[in-house]
């Protein structure tokens, strides 16, 4: 299960690296190499990249029903990355939003046998 976690986590990280680079292109007027060789484009598809790797070497273990549901956390992970890196606004109604991902997330997850 630790895969499925970190392909969850690459996927985050490769949105944070994305809102990096769009924040890098507002009113950029240089060369498109330089667009396309940045260093926030790269970094995110690598993570993207890595991130499929692992899913994929998830996969090979654990339940597809299990492990997809754990991609929501995806959701948690970037809205406090940008709460921390970007300083975007965070509401009440968000935070229980996000409290109700996690716990559906339990919830799922949650073996009876």
């Amino acid at each position: 299960m630790i895969w499925v976690f970190l392909s969850v986590a690459l996927n985050a990280v490769a949105q944070i690296f994305l809102k990096r680079y769009a924040l890098f292109t507002q009113g950029f007027e240089g060369s498109k190499i330089n667009l396309a060789l940045n260093s926030n484009l790269m970094l995110a598809g690598f993570c993207y990249a890595a991130s499929i790797v692992t899913w994929i070497s998830a996969l090979k273990t654990v339940r597809l029903s299990a492990a997809y549901p754990v991609q929501s956390l995806g959701y948690v992970i970037v809205a406090i990355l940008s709460f921390y890196i970007f300083r975007e606004k965070i509401s009440v109604q968000y935070v229980i939003g996000l409290l109700i991902i996690v716990l559906g997330v339990v919830i799922m997850s949650w073996r009876i046998e």
